[in-house]
Parts: C-alpha cells; sequence; structure tokens
C-alpha cells in the first residue's frame, strides 16, 4: 500500500516539473539534454542525469530553480533506468528526490520515499533527517525537545540498519551523533535525557568492535556531574583510563585527569583535585591542538583559593602566562577568568571586574553559556555594597541558569540571598536560601560521599598495583641492559687501565689547584651574599618603618572623621527627637480640644433639643410636627458630635454602632414597638464628619418618612437599610414593604421638605440619588467617601 501510494506521489511530482530534458551549462545555465547519448535511454545519460541533479542539489542557498531542476533530473534519471532495468539508477534517483525535497523542507515526501530504499542509500537519507530535525531542534537559545527525539529516532534506526549491512564506517559516525544530541540536551538543561542516550550509545558500542568507547565514558561522566552524582560519575573516568587505547593517550588522557580533578573539587577534596589538574596540564597535547590549556589553569586556580592560597594563586598564573602563551579566544577567556577570581581573592574588586567583563566579552565571542561569570561579577559587585549592578547580573545569570548544574546553582541562590538580605527583601532572601540549602543537602549526600571514599581507595590502590607492575619490568629491561653495559666496560677497562694510570699523576695535580682556586670563590661569594642580606635587611625596615607611620596617620585621619560624623549625628537626632516630641505635644492638645468642641456642640444641639420641646408643648397638629421633625434632625447631628468625642479617634465615626443608636432613637420616639421591624446590613465604615451629618441626615428623613406615612392600613412593617463599601464608593439603600410614595410627589419640582432637602444632602456628598416605588419605596445614594487626614511625625536620622 506505501509504495503505491510513493508511485502516485512521483507521477504527481513528474506532472508538477514538466519531463524536459536539460543540462547545465559552462557559466551554470540550463540547456536542453537532446544531445547526450542521440537522446537513447542508455546508461552514460542516466548517470549524467543523475550527477546533474546531484550538483544542483549541492549548490549553495536553497534556491527554487535549482531545487526543480534537481528534481526533473532524478524523475527523468529513474524513468530511463526503469526502461534499461537500471535499479542503481532508480535507487539513487529515489535518493536524489528525498534530498530535494528535504532542502525544500518538504519532510513528509522525503520520509515518503524512505521505505523505498535499500542498503547504503537508506541510511544516508536516515542521517540528512537526522540532520535536519538537530539544525531545527537547537536553533533557539534552548533546544526543542520534541524534535531532537525525532532526531534521535532517526539516529537509531540508521545504527540498527548500520549494523546489520555491517557499514562499519556509518556506524561507528552514529556514536558521533549520539554525542551531539545528549550535548544538545545538556545544553538545555535536560541532563536525565543525555545520560540515557549516552547510556544507550555505551551499551550498543559492544555491537562495533572497530569503535572505541573512551569517549563516550567522558561524557558520560560530564553528565553525571551535572546531575551531581559524582560517584558514577568517577566510575566512569575511571572506566575510560582502563580501556583507553594507546593511540588514544593524547587526545583523552588530559581530559580524563580534568575529570577527576573536577570531581574531587566538587567534593571539596582540593588538594587531590589540584593534583590531577597538574597531572592533566603535564600530558602532552598530540596533534589535537583544538582547546585551551587555560582551562586547567582555571582549575588550579580554583583550588588554590579555596585552600585559602590567594598568594600561590596569583604566582601560578603569571608564571603560566609567559610558559602557555595567550593565543586565542578561548585563551583570553581563561586568563581573565582566572586574574578575576586572583584579584578578588585579593581584595582588588576593580580590577576583579575589570577582567570578568573581559571575559564576558570573549565567553559571547566563543559563544558559550556567560551564567556563571554573571554570578561571579554579581558576586563581586554585591561584597563592594555595589547592589544595583549587583541585581543587574545575577538576574541575567539566573534567566540562564538552566544550564547549571547543582552546585553552580546552588552558589547562585546563595549570592542573590545575600543580595536580597542586603537590600532588606527577607522574605526574598529566605526564599533563596532555602533553595540554597535544599540543592546542598541534596549534593551532600553521606552515602554517595562514602562510596566515593572507597571508589578512591580502589581506583588508588589499581594504579599504584599497574604502577609496581611497570617498575617491575622497568628493573628487569635495566638488568639486562646492566649485564650489556658490564661486558662492554670490562673490554674498554682493559683499554683504559693502561691510560689511566699515566693521567692520575697529572689530575691529581690539577685537582689541588682546582680545589683551591674554588675555595677562593667560595670565600668570596660568601661575602657578596651577607653583603646583599645586609643591605635588604636595612631597606626592608626602612620600608617597614614608613609603611607603619602611614598606617597610624590614616587611622588618626579616620578615627577624627568619624568622630566628627558621630556627633553631628547626635546633634541632628536630638534636634528631630525634640520637634517629634512638641509635634506629639500638639496632637495631643488637638485632639483634646477636638473632643471639648465637639462635647460642646453636644451640649448646644441637646439645649436646642429641650427648647423645641419646650416650644412643641404649646404647638398641635403640623406645627408640632415640624417641631418635632427639627428635633429629630437635630438629634442626629448632636448623637454624631457625641460619638466622636466619647470615641479615641475624633476624625471619624463607625457607622454600624452610630446607625444602630440612631434607628433605635427613632423608633422610641416615634413609638414604633412592635409594629415595624427594622432590618440593618452595616458594612464596618468609618466616615469623617462632612459626610457622616448629610449622610445621617438623608436616613433620618427616609426613616421617618416611611414610619410615618409607608404603613396606613397594615400594623406590621420592614424597613430595611443598607449600607455598602466597594471599593472607594459607598452605597446607601433604604426601602420599606409600604404603600410607596405617590408617583406626583417623585416629580423633581415636588415642594415636599423631605424630598427637597434629601436631594440637597445628597449634593453635599457629591452623590447621586435614586427614589423609586418597587414594592414600597427604595431611596439609592452612591458617594465616594473621602479619607480622613494624617498626621506623620518626623523620622530620626
Amino acid at each position: 500500500m506505501l509504495k503505491a501510494l510513493t508511485l502516485l506521489w512521483l507521477l504527481l511530482t513528474i506532472n508538477s516539473y514538466g519531463f524536459g530534458q536539460v543540462k547545465v551549462g559552462a557559466n551554470g545555465n540550463y540547456s536542453s539534454l537532446s544531445n547526450l547519448s542521440g537522446g537513447k535511454p542508455d546508461l552514460a545519460r542516466v548517470k549524467s542525469l543523475l550527477n546533474l541533479s546531484q550538483q544542483s542539489i549541492d549548490k549553495p542557498g536553497e534556491v527554487k530553480e535549482d531545487l526543480d531542476k534537481a528534481v526533473q533530473w532524478a524523475i527523468e534519471a529513474q524513468s530511463l533506468s526503469k526502461q534499461i532495468s537500471y535499479q542503481a539508477g532508480i535507487q539513487q534517483s529515489l535518493y536524489l528526490l528525498g534530498l530535494a525535497n528535504l532542502e525544500e523542507r518538504k519532510i513528509i515526501a522525503a520520509k515518503t520515499i524512505l521505505p523505498l530504499l535499500s542498503d547504503t542509500l537508506k541510511i544516508k537519507l536516515l542521517n540528512k533527517l537526522y540532520a535536519h530535525y538537530r539544525y531545527f531542534g537547537s536553533r533557539e537559545s534552548k533546544a526543542n525537545d520534541a524534535l531532537l527525539d525525532t532526531a534521535l529516532r532517526y539516529v537509531k534506526e540508521s545504527f540498527q540498519l548500520s549494523v546489520a549491512l555491517k557499514r562499519t564506517s556509518f556506524a561507528k559516525a552514529s556514536f558521533d551523533d549520539f554525542y551531539w544530541i545528549s550535548y544538545l540536551y545538556k545544553n538545555s538543561g535536560n541532563y536525565k535525557t543525555a545520560r540515557d542516550i549516552l547510556l544507550y550509545a555505551i551499551d550498543r558500542a559492544k555491537l562495533v568492535p572497530e569503535f572505541s568507547p573512551t569517549p563516550l565514558f567522558i561524557d558520560l561522566s560530564n553528565t553525571y556531574i551535572g546531575l551531581s552524582e559524582y560517584t558514577i560519575a568517577l566510575e566512569c573516568l575511571i572506566k575510560a583510563e582502563k580501556i583507553i587505547k594507546p593511540y588514544e593517550i593524547s587526545a583523552y588522557l588530559k581530559i580524563i585527569y580534568s575529570g577527576i580533578s573536577q570531581v574531587y573539587r566538587f567534593n571539596s577534596n582540593y588538594q587531590k583535585s589540584m593534583d590531577y589538574a597538574m597531572m592533566a596540564l603535564d600530558v602532552p597535547m598530540g596533534n589535537n591542538k583544538s582547546g585551551s590549556l587555560w582551562i586547567f589553569v582555571e582549575v588550579i586556580t580554583l583550588n588554590y583559593l579555596q585552600l585559602k592560597k590567594p598568594k600561590e594563586a596569583k604566582a601560578f598564573i603569571e608564571k603560566m602566562r609567559p610558559k602557555l602563551g595567550v593565543n586565542n579566544d578561548l585563551d583570553y577567556l581563561f586568563y581573565h577568568k582566572c586574574m578575576a577570581m586572583a584579584s578578588f581573592a585579593f581584595n582588588q574588586p576593580t580590577d576583579a571586574i575589570q577582567h570578568y567583563l573581559s571575559a564576558i566579552e570573549y565567553k559571547i565571542k566563543t559563544k558559550e553559556n556567560p551564567a556563571g561569570i554573571y554570578t561571579d561579577l554579581g558576586n563581586v559587585y554585591s561584597s563592594i555594597g555595589d547592589y544595583k549592578n549587583a541585581a543587574y547580573y545575577l538576574n541575567k545569570a539566573q534567566s540562564l541558569s538552566f544550564q547549571f548544574s547543582k552546585n553552580s546553582l546552588a552558589q547562585l541562590h546563595y549570592n542573590l540571598y545575600k543580595l536580597e538580605f542586603a537590600n532588606g527583601d527577607y522574605k526574598s532572601a529566605v526564599n533563596h536560601l532555602l533553595i540554597n540549602k535544599n540543592l546542598n543537602d541534596s549534593i551532600n549526600n553521606i552515602k554517595k560521599n562514602n562510596q566515593l571514599q572507597q571508589l578512591t581507595i580502589q581506583y588508588e590502590t589499581a594504579k599504584k598495583d599497574a604502577q609496581l607492575l611497570l617498575k617491575e619490568k622497568n628493573i628487569i629491561n635495566l638488568g639486562q641492559q646492566a649485564k650489556l653495559l658490564d661486558q662492554a666496560n670490562k673490554l674498554q677497562q682493559n683499554q683504559l687501565e693502561k691510560a689511566s694510570i699515566e693521567t692520575q699523576r697529572a689530575t691529581l695535580l690539577v685537582k689541588q689547584k682546582d680545589n683551591d682556586f674554588q675555595l677562593q670563590q667560595k670565600d668570596i661569594r660568601l661575602l657578596k651574599q651577607n653583603v646583599l642580606l645586609q643591605h635588604n635587611n636595612l631597606e626592608r625596615s626602612n620600608l617597614i618603618r614608613q609603611a607603619i607611620t602611614c598606617i597610624i596617620v590614616l587611622l588618626a585621619i579616620l578615627l577624627i572623621l568619624v568622630f566628627r560624623q558621630m556627633k553631628l549625628k547626635q546633634k541632628s537626632n536630638q534636634v528631630i527627637g525634640q520637634k517629634n516630641e512638641l509635634l506629639s505635644k500638639l496632637l495631643i492638645e488637638k485632639n483634646w480640644l477636638l473632643k471639648e468642641v465637639h462635647h460642646r456642640v453636644k451640649n448646644n444641639l441637646q439645649t436646642v433639643i429641650s427648647l423645641l420641646e419646650s416650644q412643641a408643648f404649646y404647638l398641635k397638629d403640623d406645627a408640632y410636627t415640624a417641631m418635632q421633625n427639627c428635633q429629630h434632625r437635630i438629634y442626629v447631628m448632636s448623637l454624631i458630635h457625641q460619638k466622636l468625642y466619647q470615641s479615641e479617634e475624633v476624625k471619624s465615626i463607625a457607622m454600624p454602632l452610630y446607625i444602630a443608636e440612631f434607628i433605635s432613637y427613632l423608633s422610641e420616639s416615634l413609638e414604633v414597638r412592635q409594629s415595624i421591624h427594622f432590618e440593618q446590613k452595616i458594612d464596618p465604615i468609618e466616615l469623617n464628619v462632612s459626610q457622616a451629618v448629610p449622610l445621617a441626615l438623608i436616613i433620618n428623613e427616609a426613616v421617618t418618612n416611611s414610619i410615618k406615612y409607608a404603613f396606613p392600613n397594615s400594623p406590621f412593617g420592614m424597613i430595611s437599610i443598607s449600607l455598602k463599601q466597594v471599593s472607594n464608593k459607598i452605597y446607601l439603600e433604604i426601602s420599606d414593604n409600604g404603600i410607596g410614595i405617590p408617583i406626583t410627589k417623585l416629580n423633581q419640582n415636588t415642594d415636599t421638605l423631605g424630598l427637597k432637602l434629601m436631594r440637597g444632602l445628597s449634593c453635599d456628598l457629591n452623590g447621586i440619588i435614586e427614589i423609586s416605588n418597587s414594592n414600597g419605596t427604595s431611596i439609592k445614594v452612591n458617594f465616594e467617601i473621602n479619607e480622613p487626614y494624617q498626621v506623620t511625625l518626623l523620622n530620626a536620622v
């Protein structure tokens, strides 16, 4: 079925591209191919068409015209191959069609051709598909796992087919592909998938005896280091050293020692780490000149700094620069990193910053991730109190930390903890410290350390045994050489004995003279050395005196400046304290005066209420009702002032308590008793006097009207009062289930005093009032709340 679909697709392709015969001239233009072998379908003509198709595909770029011609020639070559039953031509034309489709990114078409190919051509097209998916899967800063998974599937299929067909060269090349895919996964921080790929490759290496898995074990050890599994990483390196072939020593032994050094450094065994880094540095480079020897200088520098030996670290760097040279961008990168670390350890942050910035430039030039240098540079800025730059570089490091090992990630979060703690963001600092602790706990696993120690003992024992065997072989060889030399010496001695007797006398005289001369020279040298020592001691004592004098002067100046600054600070604190004390007294006095004013206003309003009550005793009907309404309105204001002077807070009124007491007053004064039920839904809102008084008057008018007029024929009624706050707005609603207000009275021009008063009061609040009839009367008011004034004291410096 698949082959039938493929043939159908090829026929459609023939129709779409045409079937003309063309060729490429000397100037690169296309022309007719009808003159090839007289247009007859022979072998030479097929090979020419296939060659032209291959040339068009191999042209740089992805020019559609070239690819169209390549497809056209491949289709024509396939047709002619079928006519002469040339199977190799059919296979080659199908392969070229697959390549052309890949160039045009017609992946489905290329995959359709794959089942029609066999042997080497199928392996080649599988490798091309792998290369396509690997390229597009690694174009972004972080790899596309889905595309890389597809690339891995094609590599495995290519390897299996290569092994089955005994194509050793292709099978060996597949291991390079496994390495690159694992590298891309590691580069995106996916160490576990990278580990699984390398384990698969090592297992399949048994099927290809011609291939040495030494580099795979080295890469696997790096992957386990990224996973902080140092015991297994060391096992991989030891395995790589055991199976290394003689021709691989120059290429891989340096890397193996470097890896062992790295494992020991991560486990805080800095002396061991330094020893292996030195061994790696001493291994000859061989034919492989890529990379930089300065990476080993960096490892040794790190170990010196961990051992608190910054002086030795700097001396080592200065010693290595003329010896190794700084020849390329990679050398400059590691040189500046080493100098930056040493300068920072010597308390020279300015030099360290300059070297780190130079290292970042070379890191970018070499297209490597600069996250580690960002972390170190942020740490330097943090140490000198430049928290802005520290935050900038540490945040850049965190954005690229997906490639970090657990050790590096733990150090980054510890630096962020110190920065956030210095900036006063203690919550964020604690979070970073917790992450750092969790990472360190996973790294410092006791079981892994014990296993590492046992494995180290085994490794050292095996190494010593090997060295002993080598020494024994050398001793045997030396013994054989000594026998030969003895025989030769005996022959020479017989010849020299005669000459030696004659020369002994002369040599004795010469020796005596030489001894006398040497004794004289020694005496002269000793005298010169004594003079130089005395001169150096004098210069050193003078320098020490001058340094001590400078330090004493600087300390004296510093003490004077600190004392002066302390005095100025004490004076400024005293002035600010006095001002704060005065402001506190004024604030207490102001609050007391406000309470006294509210108390007197309340008393005056109570007096007015009493006068009105006395006057109302002599009034009847409408006059009495008007006088009673005035009493209620005045009581509303009086109650507000009473609440203000009774509470500790003189600038605002708690509305729930106030409205409850006020409604209770109305209920008693209008003799409501149990006939009308009040439902109050009041949010815990506080208002200042300028808004509380108009609001209370509105409630008074609305509730009074409902009590008097809403229930003429009903012995029972319900009045609901709702006061809500949403954001900075207040919503008041007063409703009853009575007969409602007549529509004529809802007119804006009505002469009813209560309605006019409510509208006027809502204007005072800068609010909106709505009055409606819906199963009774409903009055809604909404307005924006005003914040009470605040008083703030000065802060002492």
